[in-house]
């Protein structure tokens, strides 16, 4: 008789098999694996094999690059207004494990976190390796195996495990001899279409007795191994502890098998660092949604001609407004950076998602910025009234400098067409209406974004209403887990995104853990 791990190997390509299979090992990816390691652990007994998978040779590369290379871990307050997603469904998962449990959880693995004026916390060494080789050093502790280069190309399902009215329970309510072996109803590898094949087209010159031995392996397979794991050479795969039928994972030098998927692949954002869009394809095949994705917190760029390029490196307080189809969408106080290409800083990357989503869209969209933050028309122009009153020899530049920078105000001034120069008191009531106008609602000639190679984070993805927040599980694939950046779900600059992987991925390592040992009957 064919042994059955001989009869995978030889018939679908498995080189190996594990238990929790977490695709990306960025900041989601990693966190997804450690908290799996912890909770089983935690749990005694047996352990389940995870493995973290990622295409890059480089791991945690947007991790390194963060924050100016410092990596803001998060921030020291996070609700659920700062994330653009349902706030119900944000507010649930931010409490499972919130900005302070990661200043904990941090701290436990030798980080410790200082925070800045502006709430961001970061590590007291200022070098995000120092957060990246911690979250390694976790991985390593905790036995979870980590597979660079290891580009999946493609995941399938076993049929009989899918949502089409029978599901889980049809599944595990047969009996040996009626479980149906099917290889994945839908194939999601790069290019492929969907196919359903039996048991009996996997191999027609295996002998049925062999057909049936497999069918009763996967319907009843093994439970895992004692710990710790011992590691097998890639001839002696591992079979999977779960009752559920296995999910094949495809890559470059064959397939492996695994009873829990946690999908971490990230967006599009800084693709440099490895970021792709490539696990939306995959979730997409797998019968997820996807909505449209947009890069967000991104520079954007203004129309040559504007005055940015005179005063590039200026920074300074401002407010944006961001209209679509002529109605305020958002408004927002913060930081702006002007740049030889247009606008960058806190405020303007953070008012970059509307803006680029609406332009995406072919809506009509404006930036218009106010250099006089919370101030309506009426009161700048009361100030320069006042002001030339009091003092009408004084120059309009001078009288403008002493609430802005000298060299934004002369700019603002001459792109008003007015001489800075010129005397206050001698400034018309069309010039001093048209300066106020100016001070608190300049149009900003946006003309694009500077694209997904600047851009920090990707806005669109799988809508979050698809998952289960209590423990990232996706309401369309049994065993499937979505955690971090794949998500419909962007927050604004300052440390909110980190915070969204962490919890994504300290709710996704748990929910498959105890996935695992539910239907393994260990819990």
């Amino acid at each position: 008789m064919l042994p059955l791990t001989d009869f995978l190997s030889y018939h679908r390509g498995v080189s190996e098999a594990c238990d929790i299979a977490i695709v990306g090992a960025g900041a989601a990816g990693l966190a997804a694996a450690i908290f799996a390691g912890e909770a089983a652990q935690a749990a005694g007994g047996p352990r389940p094999r995870i493995l973290l998978l990622d295409g890059a040779k480089t791991i945690g590369a947007k991790i390194l690059v963060a924050g100016g290379g410092r990596c803001n871990v998060t921030h020291d307050e996070v609700r659920p207004e700062d994330f653009q997603a349902p706030r119900t469904i944000v507010r649930n998962v931010l409490a499972a494990f919130d900005a302070q449990a990661t200043v904990r959880w941090m701290r436990a693995m030798g980080v410790e976190l200082k925070r800045e004026d502006t709430g961001k916390l970061f590590p007291v060494t200022d070098s995000a390796r120092t957060v990246l080789d911690a979250l390694l050093r976790r991985c390593d502790e905790l036995g979870v195996e980590l597979r660079r280069e290891w580009r999946v190309t493609g995941i399938e399902r076993d049929a009989g495990d899918r949502k089409d009215g029978r599901g889980d329970a049809e599944t595990r309510g047969r009996g040996e001899g009626d479980c149906k072996v099917q290889s994945a109803e839908r194939s999601v590898q790069s290019g492929g279409e969907a196919a359903a094949v039996d048991s009996e087209s996997l191999a027609p010159s295996a002998p049925q007795s062999e057909i049936s031995n497999l069918k009763s392996a996967i319907c009843n397979p093994p439970s895992f191994p004692a710990s710790p794991r011992p590691r097998v050479p890639a001839s002696a795969p591992l079979l999977p502890a779960s009752s559920d039928a296995p999910f094949t994972l495809r890559h470059a030098d064959g397939e492996l098998l695994a009873s829990r998927v946690i999908l971490a692949t990230g967006g599009r954002s800084l693709p440099r660092t490895g970021s792709d869009g490539a696990g939306w394809a995959i979730a997409r095949r797998m019968g997820h949604t996807v909505t449209d994705t947009f890069p967000a917190l991104v520079p954007l760029v203004l129309a040559d001609g504007f005055f940015h390029a005179t005063i590039s490196g200026l920074s300074h307080e401002a407010e944006l407004a961001t209209f679509v189809e002529g109605k305020r969408v958002d408004r927002r106080t913060g930081s702006l950076l002007w740049t030889h290409f247009g606008i960058s800083g806190p405020v303007a990357m953070d008012a970059s998602r509307f803006w680029v989503m609406a332009h995406g869209r072919k809506q009509a969209a404006e930036l218009r910025c106010s250099f006089l933050p919370g101030e309506s028309f009426e009161q700048a122009e009361k100030w320069l009234i006042d002001a030339a009153g009091a003092r009408p020899r004084a120059s309009v530049g001078k009288l403008v400098a002493e609430r802005l920078p000298q060299r934004l105000a002369d700019a603002l001034l001459r792109h008003a067409g007015i001489d800075p120069a010129r005397p206050s008191g001698q400034l018309s009531r069309e010039h001093r209406r048209g300066l106020a106008h100016a001070l608190t609602a300049l149009p900003l000639p946006v003309v694009r974004d500077r694209g997904w190679n600047y851009a920090e984070v990707t806005a669109g993805g799988v809508p979050v209403e698809e998952v289960d927040f209590r423990t990232m599980a996706s309401r369309k694939v049994p065993g499937l887990f979505l955690a971090g950046e794949i998500l419909d779900c962007d927050g604004r600059i300052g440390g909110f995104n980190f915070q969204w992987a962490w919890a994504t991925g300290y709710l996704a390592g748990r929910g498959a853990v105890r996935s695992l040992r539910r239907d393994s009957g260990s819990v």
